[in-house]
């Protein structure tokens, strides 16, 4: 049994690897790409509040601008732990001599993280791409963000880091 000792948090954050098939001019086009003519939209499993679609895309678009050409370590590091949970769920199903010889678990991870960064960046490698981390420390409006349906119109991967 483990034991916590001091401040334990209940807040969470997401990372979104974002495809536009165009460049975002400004926040209204944003708003049109992100929600088409919808002028409110309501949390999955909230059912008192609307949000404001023109002030949801406004915060959006400003981080899009803030990170719309990522690095590919910066894509490569959203995979590696996806690539780590991977391996680790692949090691629980495996006969328990595997973890007696985890010497190669590393060298799994990180060739597994490459090839999901490779593939990704081969398949949109002509679409504008941006990476926008969203979590409800920050505000109210962006921990709305997090959970909102807000990227279901396009192509997009959640990592969430609950």
């Amino acid at each position: 049994m483990k034991i916590r000792k001091g401040f334990v948090s209940n807040s969470s954050s997401s990372s979104f690897l974002v495809v536009f098939d165009e460049y975002p001019i400004d926040a209204k086009h944003m708003q049109k790409m992100l929600f088409g003519t919808k002028e409110k939209i309501r949390l999955p499993y909230v059912d008192w509040e609307d949000f404001n679609t023109a002030e949801v895309a406004e915060y959006i678009y400003k981080r899009f601008r803030e990170n719309s050409h990522p690095s590919v370590g910066q894509i490569y590091d959203l995979f590696h732990d996806v690539a780590y949970r991977e391996i680790s769920d692949e090691l629980v199903k495996e006969d328990y001599k595997a973890y007696a010889d985890l010497t190669n678990f590393d060298e799994r991870v990180l060739t597994l993280a490459m090839q999901k960064t490779i593939e990704w960046i081969k398949t949109h490698n002509t679409q504008y791409i941006s990476i926008m981390r969203f979590g409800d420390e920050v505000s109210r409006l962006e921990a709305t963000i997090e959970h909102l349906p807000a990227f279901e119109n396009i192509k997009h991967i959640r990592f969430s880091e609950h």
